[in-house]
């Protein structure tokens, strides 16, 4: 089955909190889903990872525990959907 052309790429960091230098780096098509490409960008002993909503998830979360860190995905608001659920 062909796929339809994707136009347009992401790039997915891995960045040090104290010095604020790029570790690790993983470049995807713009339709990969953002928690299926962030783990390729995650160094090793990675500590607390932050995230936005878009890293949620067991797959992301696993492989930053795999590594010896951390998830701390920021629960950012999305059109439509309320992320807090229920008063």
């Amino acid at each position: 089955m062909d796929r339809p052309a994707v136009h347009g790429f992401k790039a997915h960091l891995g960045a040090d909190a104290d010095t604020a230098l790029v570790e690790e780096i993983a470049v995807t098509p713009a339709n990969i889903n953002d928690g299926k490409a962030g783990p390729d960008a995650l160094p090793d002993n990675s500590g607390e990872v932050f995230a936005d909503s878009a890293y949620r998830g067991n797959h992301f979360g696993d492989a930053v525990r795999d590594k010896g860190g951390t998830p701390r995905i920021v629960a950012t608001g999305m059109w439509g959907r309320d992320e807090t659920g229920p008063p």
